[in-house]
């Protein structure tokens, strides 16, 4: 698989054929091996995430989709879809879909350089819970318990004289979120200080660095440009499959 400039294997041949900027959480699960395939077909492609509870699919026909549909029940854990027939499918069975959203996929081989900001950026410890869940934006996953585990992944926070002023971290699917950078102490090169710290570390991981961003936000797709990031084709969507 060969994407731009960055080249990727993983430890298994697949019937359906993946890209980088599509399926980086397909590949990133892949590559540690804790996966179950629900399906493989060159007409679609599930992957059941051991670790984090999560299926990743995508289908190229309403039949690979019905399939994918039909088995994951078997386990726990909402579906990350992507693609417009997939989207039909599920509205069809009236699942319940989340706001279109982009992969933003770190295509390079090293990260540019941040501009330098007046800022400390350290790795956060538990200390930092209460401070991230009364200042994430994103209420439903500012919870003690969801940051607690966030946290232990790794996050990065932006210090000013010892005091936190921003934070970034992975989702539980592996991908780059949780940013916040305080109303004051916008645009001044913080958000992207962090994101380009924060690609660094998941490389380390040997993982590719990817981010999930909303369609309608405009500030996020501006520094996804700002830092090169390739948007995937696809739009991807969360299926609740959990909810009645």
């Amino acid at each position: 698989m060969q994407e731009q400039n960055r080249k990727t294997t993983i430890p298994v041949q697949l019937n359906f054929q993946l890209t980088v900027t599509d399926h980086p959480d397909i590949i990133n699960c892949i590559k540690q091996r804790a996966y179950k395939i629900i399906y493989d077909g060159t007409d679609g492609i599930c992957i059941y995430d051991k670790i984090n509870q999560l299926y990743y699919a995508d289908a190229l026909s309403n039949r690979a989709t019905e399939i994918i549909l039909k088995n994951t029940k078997q386990l726990t854990g909402d579906l990350v879809a992507r693609g417009a027939i997939m989207k039909h499918v599920c509205e069809q069975y009236r699942m319940l879909l989340s706001k279109p959203y982009q992969f933003a996929v770190f295509m390079e081989t090293v990260p540019q350089k941040a501009t330098p900001i007046p800022y400390q950026i350290h790795k956060l410890t538990k200390d930092a819970i209460p401070y991230i869940c009364a200042h994430y934006s994103y209420k439903p996953l500012a919870n003690p318990e969801y940051i607690e585990e966030r946290i232990e992944a790794g996050m990065l926070g932006a210090f000013q004289d010892h005091q936190p002023v921003a934070f970034i971290g992975t989702h539980d699917n592996g991908s780059i979120g949780l940013l916040e950078v305080e109303a004051m102490h916008q645009r001044k090169g913080i958000g992207a200080a962090l994101t380009l710290r924060m690609i660094k570390e998941q490389m380390k991981k040997g993982l590719i660095p990817y981010a999930e961003l909303f369609t309608d936000n405009k500030k996020s797709h501006k520094m996804a440009e700002k830092l090169n990031l390739k948007l995937s084709k696809s739009l991807i969507y969360w299926v609740y499959l959990d909810v009645d």
